[in-house]
């Protein structure tokens, strides 16, 4: 339970990171589309004016053109399969691919296109350019993955931490006024003594009721079953007690538990914790 307790909320910021990596790869790859068709337009137009105008001067000058690229392009143009024009790293153009432009994993685009020249019979150009997507949706994705893990992480930190201050919180309310308890050797009453008609409570060294007579607990206002294992604090002691308990002596206190009608006691300091025997007031 306890591993389930911090596995659960993990698991959950782990898949909104996972949600915001896909999301932030599929914005960066249609961006990377429009990008890689911007790039492509000076090829595409090359290619066209070489169809339509069935000029073999234009492959020339395009060859030129590739030599010096205005962008970061591996490009190769074949003519029957024999390399006419290059720029960039040849290398790194793969041997086969679809035609058209696609997508070549983790951030490459890939344009490749074959055409039959017009002015030369059964001859084919074939050209392959190579080039970064820009944004690269990689990258992009594993970005939106760590920002949404590290901020979920933060907060799972975060709200551990509260959880954790508002326990010790909780327990320090209760024992804040209260000392550990001292052993103090004592012939007078057992911690085990009979409750026999007096109010009485007995409480260990953790300051835990653990007998309660009948009358102790109609004055208080308690059920007498529901007293037993409660902790002192939950009896609502007066500042005087507990001042009293802190000191472990054996003490009358003017004021014991808070109560509209003024209650004393008497603190009887035990081997294992302490004996409080309530006092009523004298009726006149």
């Amino acid at each position: 339970m306890k591993y389930q307790n911090i596995l659960l909320p993990l698991g959950g910021v782990l898949g909104i990171g996972f949600i915001a990596f896909v999301i932030n790869f599929y914005l960066a790859y249609q961006q990377g589309i429009a990008s890689a068709l911007r790039t492509i337009q000076p090829i595409q137009a090359h290619l066209d004016y070489i169809v339509t105008q069935n000029d073999d001067m234009a492959l020339v000058d395009w060859a030129k053109l590739l030599e010096n690229p205005a962008e970061n392009i591996d490009a190769r143009v074949d003519l029957n399969q024999k390399m006419v024009a290059a720029s960039g790293n040849q290398e790194k153009i793969p041997a086969n691919s679809p035609p058209g432009l696609s997508f070549e994993f983790p951030n490459l685009w890939l344009y490749h296109q074959t055409i039959s020249l017009p002015s030369q019979p059964n001859s084919t150009l074939e050209v392959k350019a190579l080039f970064l997507s820009i944004p690269d949706p990689m990258s992009w994705g594993w970005m939106g993955l760590l920002d949404c893990s590290a901020i979920g992480v933060f907060l799972l930190i975060f709200q551990f931490r509260m959880i954790h201050l508002h326990k010790i919180s909780s327990t320090s309310i209760k024992s804040s006024h209260l000392a550990p308890q001292k052993n103090y050797p004592s012939d007078e009453v057992n911690v085990s003594v009979s409750l026999n008609g007096t109010p009485q409570v007995i409480i260990d060294g953790g300051y835990i009721v653990k007998q309660v007579s009948k009358e102790a607990a109609q004055i208080l206002g308690k059920d007498q079953n529901q007293l037993v294992g409660a902790h002192l604090f939950d009896l609502a002691p007066h500042p005087e007690l507990t001042e009293a308990l802190k000191k472990g002596q054996p003490v009358k206190v003017s004021q014991s538990f808070m109560s509209p009608v003024k209650l004393s006691a008497r603190i009887i300091p035990q081997k294992e914790g302490w004996l409080i025997l309530i006092e009523l007031p004298e009726k006149h």
